[in-house]
C-alpha cells in the first residue's frame, strides 16, 4: 500500500487478559518488518491493570508516537471517562517516556464538557512536565443524543488561544480547533 504513516487503535479490550497489549505489538511488528519506513502512531487505552506490560512491550518495540487521551480536564475525567482513572492515564503517559525518553508521546482532550481555561492550562502543565511532546484539542460533538450534551462550543478565537497558551507552556506541537481529533497528524513532525 505504501502507506508513509499509519495510526493502530481499537476500542478498550477489557475482554482480554492483557487489555489488547499483544495485538498492538503484533501490528507494530509486521508493520515494521513488512514497510520499515512507515511511521506508526498508537492510540491506546489505559490498559487498567497492564500498565507495566504495556510500558515493557512497547519499550522494546516503541511505535513512532505512543497516544493516549485524557479526553478532559481532571475535574470532569471520572464523569467523561468512567471506567478510566486519571491518575492511570498521566502515569502511562509518564512511564513510557522515562522508559523510553525517544519516543514521542501525545494526548488529546475534548473542548466544551464544562472545563475552565485555568483548568485547561493546568492540564497543559501537567502534561509538559510529564514531557508529553504532542497536544490536540478539538471540540467535543456528542456521536448520538443519548451522549452528554456540549455545555459550550468555542470560537476559533478560543481555540487559539489555547494553541498560543499551549506553545507559550512549551509544547512544540498544538493542534487546536473544533474539528481536530487526537488521531491527527501534521507531516512535518
Amino acid at each position: 500500500m505504501k502507506l508513509k504513516y499509519i495510526i493502530i487503535t481499537s476500542v478498550t479490550r477489557d475482554d482480554l487478559k492483557d487489555n489488547g497489549i499483544y495485538y498492538y505489538n503484533k501490528c507494530i511488528k509486521e508493520i515494521k518488518k513488512k514497510s520499515p519506513k512507515t511511521k506508526i502512531e498508537i492510540l491506546v487505552p489505559d490498559f487498567k491493570k497492564n500498565t507495566k506490560l504495556a510500558i515493557k512491550i512497547f519499550s522494546k518495540n516503541p511505535p513512532f508516537i505512543f497516544n493516549h487521551n485524557l479526553e478532559t480536564i481532571k475535574r470532569l475525567h471520572h464523569i467523561i471517562k468512567p471506567k478510566s482513572n486519571f491518575k492511570s492515564s498521566i502515569n502511562l503517559l509518564k512511564k513510557i517516556k522515562q522508559k523510553n525518553p525517544k519516543i514521542i508521546t501525545k494526548s488529546g482532550i475534548m473542548l466544551g464538557l464544562g472545563e475552565k481555561k485555568k483548568e485547561i492550562i493546568k492540564l497543559f502543565k501537567k502534561l509538559k512536565k510529564i514531557k508529553v511532546n504532542i497536544i490536540t484539542m478539538g471540540q467535543y460533538l456528542p456521536p448520538t443524543k443519548n451522549h452528554f450534551k456540549p455545555k459550550k462550543y468555542l470560537t476559533k478565537k478560543e481555540f487559539k488561544y489555547l494553541e498560543k497558551k499551549a506553545k507559550k507552556i512549551g509544547f512544540k506541537f498544538v493542534y487546536s480547533g473544533s474539528l481536530i481529533r487526537s488521531s491527527y497528524y501534521k507531516t512535518n513532525i
